[in-house]
């Protein structure tokens, strides 16, 4: 072999071995880049998902909460009040007519 067709196949050699070197350093570093972003934005959204929703869970429930125990507060005691009223007005005015009718 002589010195030119040693020096073709050095050339060649170095030549394919950067090409191949570098479309595989392409080839990975765009997989790799493809599989993070991928897994780093699926985590990211499952995170804000679950954190949106149980904040929003959370409010919901404290507010219906809230205004449930509001309405009942309120439902209970107008009609206590309207027992007691009815009930003490009843009981005064048998108490008077007796007195009075005696």
């Amino acid at each position: 072999m002589s010195t030119s067709d040693s020096l073709c196949i050095m050339y060649l050699h170095r030549y394919w071995t950067i090409r191949a070197t570098m479309y595989l350093h392409r080839y990975w570093t765009i997989r790799a880049t493809m599989y993070l972003h991928r897994y780093w934005t699926i985590r990211a959204t499952m995170y804000l998902h679950r954190s949106w929703t149980i904040r929003a869970t959370m409010y919901l429930h404290r507010y219906w909460t809230i205004r449930a125990t509001m309405y009942l507060h309120r439902y209970w005691t107008i009609r206590a009040t309207m027992y007691l009223h009815r009930y003490w007005t009843i009981r005064a005015t048998m108490y008077l007519h007796r007195y009075w009718t005696i």
